[in-house]
C-alpha cells in the first residue's frame, strides 16, 4: 500500500520565507552601505579638487600687488572684469596678470603679461586649473569693491559660488555646490598710482 505524500506545513513555508527575506534585505543594505561609501568618498574627491583649485586662486589674489591697465579698466591688485578674476602679480610696462575664468565648464587661466584686453575663449594660450574629471557649471565671482587709488586702503574680497559636478558619471550622479571666500591680505602694499 502507498502512502500519501505530504506537502510542506504552513509553519515551514512561513520559516523559509522569512530567511529569504532576510537574505534579500541584507543584501540590499549591502550594496547601499556600499554605493553610500563610494559616494562619499566621490564627494571627498571632488570637494578636495575644488578646494586646490581654489586655494591657487587665494594664493594668487594674496600675492598680487601691482597696478595695470587691461582696456580701460584700471586694476590695483585684482579685479572681476567680464565675468574674469584678474590679478596684478608685478607693476611697470611688462606688468603680469594671473587671470581666470569659467571656459566651456573648466576654470582656465592664463599667467603672462597682462594682455590689453581679456583674451577670447578660444585663445590657445588658456590652460585648465579645475581638474578634467570635473564639470564647473557655476563659477560666480561677487565682488564688494570697485577698486581705485582713492579706496585700496580698504579690505576687498570676493565671494566666489562654485557648482561642479563629477564628469560621465550618470548612474552616481555626484555634484558640489559650495561658495568660497577670497580675500585680499596684501591691499595695503599696492602700487601708489
Amino acid at each position: 500500500m502507498f502512502r500519501k505524500k505530504q506537502g510542506y506545513t504552513i509553519t515551514e513555508l512561513m520559516v523559509t520565507l522569512f530567511i529569504f527575506g532576510f537574505l534579500v534585505l541584507m543584501g540590499v543594505g549591502a550594496v547601499n552601505y556600499a554605493t553610500g561609501k563610494l559616494k562619499s568618498s566621490k564627494n571627498l574627491e571632488l570637494s578636495e579638487a575644488m578646494r586646490l583649485t581654489m586655494d591657487t586662486l587665494n594664493q594668487k589674489m594674496n600675492t598680487a600687488n601691482g597696478k595695470a591697465n587691461i582696456g580701460t579698466n584700471q586694476i590695483y591688485g585684482f579685479r572681476v572684469i567680464s565675468n574674469a578674476l584678474v590679478a596684478v602679480n608685478t607693476t611697470g610696462a611688462s606688468a603680469k596678470c594671473s587671470i581666470f575664468k569659467l571656459i566651456n565648464q573648466q576654470i582656465k587661466y592664463i599667467n603672462s603679461t597682462c594682455p590689453a584686453a581679456i583674451p577670447a575663449d578660444s585663445d590657445v594660450s588658456w590652460q585648465a586649473l579645475s581638474p578634467a574629471n570635473v564639470n564647473v557649471t557655476t563659477f560666480t565671482l561677487t565682488p564688494n569693491y570697485f577698486m581705485t587709488s582713492a579706496t585700496r586702503t580698504t579690505i576687498p574680497f570676493i565671494n566666489v559660488l562654485i557648482h561642479a559636478e563629477e564628469k560621465n558619471n550618470a548612474t552616481n550622479y555626484i555634484e558640489l555646490k559650495t561658495g568660497y571666500y577670497l580675500n585680499y591680505l596684501t591691499v595695503n602694499t599696492l602700487i601708489q598710482p
